[in-house]
């Protein structure tokens, strides 16, 4: 006869089960939190790394100026000066500068060719400094042309560099201007027996206008959308 009092071996069969159901749980929750912690981690390192590289990276950006007429090219030369505004030098910079003067104005389908012979200009940029890159020439026939409303004049060219926070990826400048020529005017001419006026330019003197064009001024991936706009 069976003690009343005694533990059923089936109740405690089923206290046992419960007991590693719990350590079941208990295990399957603790493995949660650690992929979860672990998940944590990863993104806030990613998200750490993501906004350290954005704040320190360099950023290049153009600035045009036509400077005294080179009476030996007969043009006034085209200088372009690249600002690097961020905290790290733009590495392997190569940059490109382009002037022409044409019949009708831009469009936005102008393919902005390279029209240099030659590589350009190779460049490191260190953090807040600005490099000029070399210049191209505005004929003296072009200004004129373009005073005269007989020709539009544009300046237009970009620049790739890399950073050192992630040498995989390569940045880009791309910039467009057109030149406004408001007069030009030559210098004056030696008359027999007159002496030549004080301070008399000897050169043409061209008064100009530098405006953006309203596409082809971008960096990064605003490129890509101004590209794609342009389809």
């Amino acid at each position: 006869m069976s003690d009343p009092g005694a533990p059923n071996a089936n109740t405690q069969h089923k206290k046992h089960d419960a007991f590693d159901w719990a350590g079941l749980i208990i295990a399957v929750l603790g493995l949660i939190a650690v992929v979860a912690y672990t998940s944590v981690s990863y993104w806030q390192a990613k998200l750490t790394k993501q906004a350290l590289v954005f704040g320190n990276q360099p950023f290049v950006s153009a600035s045009e100026t036509i400077t005294t007429y080179d009476d030996r090219a007969k043009a006034w030369p085209v200088t372009v000066s690249w600002q690097n505004s961020g905290n790290t030098a733009a590495l392997s910079a190569h940059a490109v500068v382009n002037f022409k003067a044409m019949e009708t104005p831009l469009t936005k389908d102008f393919a902005f060719p390279d029209l240099i012979d030659g590589p350009g200009s190779a460049m490191l940029i260190p953090p807040k400094t600005t490099i000029a890159s070399v210049a191209v020439g505005l004929p003296y026939s072009d200004g004129v042309a373009i005073r005269n409303g007989d020709k539009f004049g544009y300046i237009w060219g970009h620049i790739t560099y890399k950073d050192t926070l992630d040498r995989s990826v390569v940045h880009i400048t791309q910039f467009c201007t057109q030149v406004t020529v408001q007069a030009v005017t030559d210098p004056p001419k030696a008359q027999p027996g007159k002496l030549m006026p004080q301070n008399a330019a000897t050169v043409p003197v061209m008064n100009y206008t530098l405006l953006p064009c309203s596409f082809h001024n971008c960096s990064d991936d605003d490129c890509k959308v101004q590209s794609t706009n342009t389809e």
